[in-house]
């Protein structure tokens, strides 16, 4: 019986769905440096940078129609500091040997250690409930900053279902393996 091994499909450098998920990543990362502890070296890198220009235009469209920006400008500047916190942290990690992994976007605060066995849910339905509830509420008091939560909740969500379904994959990928694995083992001592 023969499998289909997993492997590279041909599709265009840069697709409309990479392009979505990028900007999905960038909406979540600018709200996960407040909302998680322990966040890897390598998770705010280029999206996380990516934030300011995108902020910036964000901004600037609002200013457009003549909207006040100074709220979202002063989140914009909270959110460089807990980069530069999370970065630091991160570091400090690394050199005392306390390692995570690289690309871990943090546990969440919210979440007691306890119920670590609860994180997915959390980061999935908790995590994007919470900040779209506080952009609902900010949205009377200031449209830019609270549109931009919403926003930034919908991330959340989009960023952690995505995350969820790569590592099914991953796992049944694995099992696929095993499988395979001890079907040719079953051949060699059968021949």
């Amino acid at each position: 019986m023969q499998y289909q091994q997993p492997g590279l499909r041909h599709r265009p450098i840069f697709s409309l769905a990479d392009s979505l998920s990028f900007l999905a990543q960038v909406g979540a990362v600018s709200v996960e440096v407040f909302l998680h502890k322990r966040i890897g070296h390598r998770y705010c890198r280029f999206r996380a940078f990516m934030v300011l220009p995108l902020g910036i235009i964000y901004a600037g469209l609002w200013m457009v129609q003549e909207y006040n920006v100074e709220p979202f400008a002063l989140f914009l500047a909270a959110y460089l500091v807990a980069v530069v916190c999370v970065q630091i942290a991160a570091w400090r990690r690394e050199w005392r040997g306390n390692h995570e992994h690289s690309e871990y976007n943090g546990f969440p605060i919210f979440l007691r250690q306890s119920l670590a066995h609860k994180e997915v849910l959390m980061k999935q339905i908790g995590e994007p409930l919470v900040i779209g509830g506080i952009g609902m509420l900010v949205m009377e008091q200031d449209a830019p900053l609270g549109v931009y939560l919403m926003f930034a909740a919908a991330s959340l969500f989009i960023c952690a279902t995505m995350r969820r379904l790569v590592q099914k994959r991953r796992v049944d990928d694995m099992r696929d393996a095993v499988f395979v694995q001890q079907q040719t083992a079953g051949q060699f001592r059968g021949a």
